[in-house]
């Protein structure tokens, strides 16, 4: 299983996410919040980064 260093910040509007992958690129993601589950927001701007 791969992992990533990663952060996020959950918004009114958006949920925004950052990653950088083990060839020290990095790459981010955009995403609308869901309310009332952000979580939905977190997993949609994961998927947009691209990366297992």
């Amino acid at each position: 299983m791969d992992s990533f260093p990663a952060g996020v910040e959950i918004g009114g509007t958006f949920t925004d996410r950052i990653v950088v992958s083990d060839d020290g690129e990095v790459v981010t993601a955009q995403a609308r919040s869901s309310l009332p589950n952000y979580t939905e927001g977190l997993i949609e701007s994961l998927s947009r980064t691209g990366l297992p």
